[in-house]
């Protein structure tokens, strides 16, 4: 429907006038197996950074809570400046009122605070066996032999790096939840 809606842009004055505007998280990647079929192919692409110290720092000012240096810096090591991943962690330590070692010890559990971010990771990498191999071979060696997994766990923010022979998991969470879970 996306598609057809943005090629009948192309050739029809009144569809001229419409715009459509899709925001999600990641690239889709891990889910569109052929990208050039992709209703996500269209149009611009708005890619946010990655959060610094000082900014996540003033996320935790603005849930309320004082974090030392060395708590934040713990953070950080383990989500990095991921933003979705700050804003759970966040939101968790504030509302449940827990300190930053429950919120670790918690990290990779199901019913943690990560829990349902982690899953769905899992399942989207359960249909593709290419992936989880990729992802393996990234644990065990810092690198991934096939270039099209590397640039599809690159598109989904599952891995950093400026090439498959230099690749790592993006956080400390993804390297300890997929160690553990694969």
């Amino acid at each position: 429907m996306l598609r057809f809606w943005t090629n009948r842009r192309a050739g029809a004055v009144i569809w001229e006038r419409f715009n459509l505007v899709i925001a999600h998280s990641t690239d889709p990647a891990l889910w569109i197996d052929d990208i050039n079929q992709s209703p996500f192919n269209v149009g611009y692409t708005f890619v946010l950074n990655e959060f610094d110290h000082i900014q996540v720092e003033e996320l935790a000012t603005r849930y309320g809570l004082s974090l030392t240096h060395i708590e934040l810096s713990r953070l950080f090591d383990l989500i990095g400046g991921h933003p979705f991943l700050n804003r759970q962690a966040l939101y968790f330590l504030a509302s449940a009122k827990i300190t930053l070692n429950e919120l670790e010890d918690l990290s990779i559990r199901q019913d943690g605070p990560f829990g349902d971010h982690l899953k769905r990771l899992s399942g989207l990498l359960s249909y593709k066996e290419s992936l989880r191999r990729a992802i393996f071979q990234i644990l065990k060696r810092q690198s991934c032999e096939d270039e099209q997994s590397f640039q599809r766990l690159f598109a989904a923010g599952l891995v950093v790096g400026s090439s498959r022979s230099d690749v790592q998991l993006r956080c400390k969470l993804y390297v300890q939840y997929f160690g553990s879970n694969l």
